[in-house]
């Protein structure tokens, strides 16, 4: 952000928060759990809005959703976890996300390419999640059936993309939205023609939701199984194999501001698709057994840890493991992390500042 008026210190310290929730749930150090509770309560304390405009805070939106969807994983875990946090100081910090994130995030953006489609999405349903409101959850629901599939493309859309909801996107315009694609291919997102980073964001964001909405009973995996899975195939193979001729693109492949964008995630959709349904996916595997482990920047936080195990996150786990016991309960949100022989947090988020 230009001004970046506290937006690095506040994505700084989300990722802060939920490292040291992560810190706490795999050593049981109660040092770590201070101070994530630390960390939520100072923000909590002092946050009053996210300001927006389209000429000098033109990336509110976004930096609410991602702070919003990295403080909600460190607050849920935080809260369920025996993390010593107060009542009191949970019904704050749920306050400060319903005043000072939802109006931000809920109704996306007019202008949003598909990377702030889907972290607003994302947001609003880990804000429904974390403060019991089952309404804020459904929206961002709402958001994600009804953005997700205008952010890849599948020759079942017809001859061009779906242009996205509630934007200024018309058929008319679309070529220019995708950055005008030699070709459209299956799985093609949004934002391949731009850069891997953001589409590597978007994508990301993506798989978080449904990733979390898996954990309250929902599968929206199954619901676009299709184009996820032709999302993360083709755009993994032109990260691996960037001078490809197969390159559907009018120009050269970008990685966007930085490399560690498209690095740091894949490993959420990797673990539903590839261990728990068996599927094969063999571009997304070489280029995460390229990049293991992965990091921390934005919203994509040490999925290695929490998904890229030797077993299967969300499955039966090996008995010497101590897994999160998963939830499926709808009034009782809980974070599902399962343990690891090999916690390995790796930090060093790259500027977030050119992310819009």
């Amino acid at each position: 952000n230009n001004p970046n008026v506290g937006c690095s210190d506040e994505v700084d310290d989300a990722q802060a928060a939920y490292a040291q929730a992560l810190l706490w749930y795999f050593t049981k150090d109660a040092t770590y759990a201070a101070t994530s509770i630390k960390i939520l309560n100072a923000w909590s304390s002092v946050l009053v809005e996210h300001k927006f405009d389209t000429t000098k805070y033109q990336n509110g939106l976004l930096q609410a959703a991602w702070a919003g969807q990295i403080f909600t994983k460190a607050a849920e875990l935080i809260r369920y976890s025996g993390a010593g946090w107060t009542a009191a100081d949970i019904t704050k910090f749920e306050k400060v996300l319903i005043k000072a994130f939802y109006p931000n995030v809920h109704n996306g953006w007019t202008g949003g390419g598909a990377n702030w489609l889907t972290s607003m999405a994302d947001a609003t349903i880990n804000i429904g999640i974390f403060t019991n409101n089952q309404t804020i959850y459904m929206d961002g629901i709402g958001d994600w059936r009804t953005q997700f599939k205008s952010t890849v493309y599948n020759t079942s859309d017809g001859a061009k993309p779906i242009p996205p909801a509630g934007t200024y996107v018309k058929s008319s315009n679309i070529d220019a939205y995708w950055k005008y694609p030699k070709k459209y291919i299956n799985g093609l997102q949004g934002e391949t023609c731009r850069d891997l980073g953001h589409m590597t964001m978007g994508a990301a964001a993506a798989i978080l939701s449904a990733e979390t909405a898996k954990i309250q009973g929902l599968d929206l995996y199954k619901e676009q199984g299709e184009k996820m899975v032709q999302m993360m195939e083709t755009n993994t193979f032109f990260m691996s194999s960037p001078t490809d001729a197969s390159w559907p693109c009018p120009n050269a492949v970008s990685w966007g501001s930085s490399k560690a964008l498209s690095q740091w995630s894949w490993e959420v959709g990797y673990n539903h698709f590839a261990k728990r349904l068996g599927k094969s996916l063999p571009n997304t595997k070489k280029w995460l057994t390229a990049n293991r482990p992965t990091g921390t920047v934005i919203h994509m936080n040490w999925e290695t840890l929490t998904h890229g195990t030797s077993f299967i996150v969300g499955a039966e786990a090996p008995e010497d493991t101590n897994p999160i016991e998963e939830d499926t309960n709808t009034t009782d949100d809980r974070v599902t992390l399962d343990a690891t022989d090999d916690p390995i947090v790796t930090s060093g988020a790259d500027d977030e500042t050119e992310e819009s």
